[in-house]
C-alpha cells in the first residue's frame, strides 16, 4: 500500500523536513511505500507553490491513502490534498495511526 504524506511545509524551519522524514521512516518500517514531498526536487525550495501543488496532486492520485502530519489543518496545500483524497474515496488518517496499525 502506498501512502501520500501531507502536512505543512511553508513557513516552517527547514520546510518541516524533520517531521516528514520521521513520518516517512516510521511508515516505511511499518511496510508502507511512501510518497514524501520533501524527497522530491533534490531538496530545491525555489519553485512556485503552484508547481509544488501540481506535483503533489499527481503523486496523491497514485497513492492508496493519505497520512497526515501534525499541523496539516493550518496548511493550504495539505487541506487541499485532504479534500481531494476524501472526494475520490481514499482513506485518510494521521500518520501515527497508519504506523501503529
Amino acid at each position: 500500500m502506498k501512502l501520500c504524506l501531507a502536512g505543512p511545509i511553508t513557513g516552517y524551519p527547514y520546510h518541516n523536513t524533520p517531521a516528514f522524514t520521521e513520518a516517512a521512516a516510521a511508515l516505511r518500517a511499518a511496510g508502507y511505500e511512501v510518497a514524501n514531498p520533501r524527497e522530491n526536487y533534490g531538496g530545491r525550495t525555489d519553485l512556485s507553490h503552484a508547481d509544488y501543488m501540481r506535483a503533489s496532486i499527481v503523486a496523491l492520485l497514485g497513492c492508496d491513502g493519505v497520512a497526515l502530519l501534525e499541523g496539516w489543518t493550518h496548511s493550504e496545500g495539505a487541506t487541499l490534498e485532504w479534500r481531494v483524497a476524501k472526494t475520490i474515496g481514499l482513506p485518510v488518517k494521521r500518520w501515527r495511526q497508519w504506523a501503529d496499525a
